[in-house]
């Protein structure tokens, strides 16, 4: 039975990729900044998971903060 639920636990959920105009319409709800942040610090993507525009957002921020 262990082995059974070890088996189930390690299998990942999917990414899901969505388009950057959309994560970046909905920047403000999802990160808290503004569209054109969201928009500057994704222009490299077509396609990005949530958590990698989140990190990318943030490491944006760094960068233009300090």
């Amino acid at each position: 039975m262990a082995n059974k639920e070890a088996k189930q636990q390690s299998t990942p959920a999917p990414v899901v990729q969505y388009p950057v105009n959309e994560i970046v319409e909905q920047a403000e709800q999802l990160f808290h900044v503004p569209k054109y942040i969201a928009g500057a610090a994704l222009s490299e993507f077509d396609e990005v998971d949530v958590d990698t525009a989140r990190n990318k957002i943030e490491d944006f921020l760094k960068k233009e903060v300090y």
